[in-house]
């Protein structure tokens, strides 16, 4: 870091050096020659605390192959889920929307994918939280014709302030 730094310094220092000279220095040929002169001078000065420090590059890291195959197989799932997530948001705001569109009050969609081996995506399950339970059958009948293969689940919307479902029955509580 102290090489960095070094020069970063002296390559300012020289560009200021070089100002004054280009300003101080007569307008003939000579000044040509001079200000070449100071930019290989400059170009040294730089260079020097990199020189002098025995600057070596080394590509060898302290990984073995174990470490690279556990950070590859983890940058994958990593991207997996990611990708799993994006269209996890984008089929739920899509079924939400199909949903109103059909006069289906619904409050959120969530729907649960998986990936295959083939880079497929499955919808596994699909859960419907709706403000009227009476709209119960038509939402599972859309639901099912979009996605027959999927676990579907409909469910009233919890009011949080009494802590019921609109249906009106108490929830019960584990305790």
């Amino acid at each position: 870091m102290q090489t960095v730094k070094l020069s970063i310094f002296i390559a300012c220092s020289m560009g200021i050096i070089s100002t004054i000279t280009d300003l101080i220095a007569p307008d003939d040929s000579m000044k040509k020659q001079f200000m070449s002169m100071l930019g290989l001078i400059s170009l040294l000065a730089v260079l020097s605390p990199w020189l002098s420090d025995g600057f070596t590059l080394s590509l060898e890291t302290d990984l073995d192959e174990q470490d690279i195959l556990f950070y590859t197989e983890n940058a994958e799932n990593e991207l997996e889920q990611l990708y799993l997530e994006s269209a996890e948001n984008e089929y739920d705001a899509y079924l939400l929307e199909l949903l109103n569109n059909n006069d289906i009050k619904a409050a959120s969609v969530d729907t649960y994918m998986t990936l295959s081996e083939n880079d497929e995506v499955t919808v596994e399950n699909i859960v419907v939280k709706l403000y009227d339970l009476s709209q119960e059958n038509s939402a599972y009948s859309l639901m099912n014709q979009q996605l027959p293969e999927a676990d579907i689940q409909i469910m009233a919307v919890e009011d949080e302030r009494t802590d019921q479902n609109i249906s009106g029955q108490p929830e019960t509580s584990a305790g």
